[in-house]
């Protein structure tokens, strides 16, 4: 089936209906009610708006470059300045370099879906689109796993900061599961039910599913977060841990959490989705602005800077990488 959402953009309301145009393709007239011409599908969305939209795109694309080009020199200033492991033992990558490289994959990513940031230009497949966004977005999850883990067993760790068995499988299922749900189910959703015979639209069910599932996990790891993070000091006094340091720890932890329940908020919503065929919003007005770019963009910059890797950082990395039996070195927040 074609699909157009509406014929002319003063109709955006109206219920999806088979116009003969294949989304994202709208007639002449979607903006200009006296330019429609019958059975007209020669412009995109995009092309209604003119020249803001390849702006829009070379925008987002260009201001996801300079925090991956920063985590790539990172990434080699930290390599280089590890100490080598012994003879016979393979090299870890600690929590600094997994750290740079989400972030590396979240920006160039993201830097890929702004050729077409809203798929309102049918410059792109939508699946492909749909599976590079979830290749993104599970890489921020990951890193929140990464983190967390890092920091929890900083706390019921002791010294040498073992992360415990159930806390480490844990960590590895949340892993595979965000990667597959936002990179493989996201692709997916544009070709099951309905939605596969018709272009533009993804499947509710399957859609609310994986966001539902992926929120209890969100859930859990908020839970553990906020439940260690609000112990820590507690904890961590007990070993010899400055009260400040203990803090600032703690606060991280339990920031870590607040974004996990945020994210399972957010989540939550797709409920609404099942038994449902959802189609993409109609851009009837020109926005800069894409919510999700912003999101990621905020998120790119923010770690990128606050893991910067002074000679400080670094020396505490390889003293810590001495003291303990996993790769969980933590970045000083």
């Amino acid at each position: 089936m074609n699909f157009s959402q509406a014929v002319l953009c003063e109709d955006a309301d109206a219920i999806p209906t088979d116009t003969g145009c294949r989304y994202p393709y709208v007639n002449k007239g979607f903006i200009d009610p006296e330019k429609y011409v019958p059975g007209d599908c020669s412009m995109t969305y995009a092309d209604v708006h003119g020249s803001g939209y390849d702006v829009k795109c070379a925008v987002y694309s260009l201001l996801f470059l300079p925090p991956a080009i920063a985590c790539i020199t990172y990434l080699q200033k930290v390599r280089k300045s590890k100490k080598k492991p012994k003879a016979g033992k393979p090299a870890k990558l600690n929590v600094m370099e997994l750290t740079y490289i989400c972030i590396m994959i979240l920006c160039f990513c993201n830097v890929f879906k702004s050729i077409d940031i809203d798929y309102t230009a049918d410059r792109i497949n939508m699946t492909l689109l749909s599976f590079v966004q979830g290749v993104g977005l599970a890489a921020v999850l990951n890193l929140l796993c990464i983190m967390s883990t890092s920091w929890i067993s900083m706390i019921v760790g002791g010294k040498r900061a073992e992360t415990p068995i159930w806390l480490r499988n844990y960590k590895r299922f949340s892993q595979v599961y965000f990667t597959l749900a936002e990179g493989g189910v996201s692709a997916a959703e544009y070709h099951v039910g309905e939605a596969a015979n018709i272009h533009g639209a993804y499947d509710g069910t399957l859609n609310g599913t994986k966001n539902v599932t992926v929120g209890i996990l969100l859930m859990t790891w908020a839970g553990l977060s906020i439940y260690y993070g609000s112990h820590i000091q507690k904890m961590l006094s007990a070993g010899g841990t400055s009260a400040s340091e203990a803090k600032k720890i703690g606060n991280f932890c339990k920031a870590i959490g607040i974004i996990s329940l945020l994210g399972f908020a957010y989540k939550s919503l797709s409920i609404f989705r099942f038994g449902k065929t959802m189609f993409e919003p109609i851009p009837c007005d020109f926005s800069f602005v894409n919510i999700l770019g912003v999101l990621f963009m905020f998120i790119s910059y923010y770690i990128t800077i606050i893991t910067r890797p002074t000679p400080k950082k670094m020396a505490k990395m390889n003293e810590s990488a001495a003291t303990t039996t996993t790769s969980s070195v933590a970045p000083e927040p």
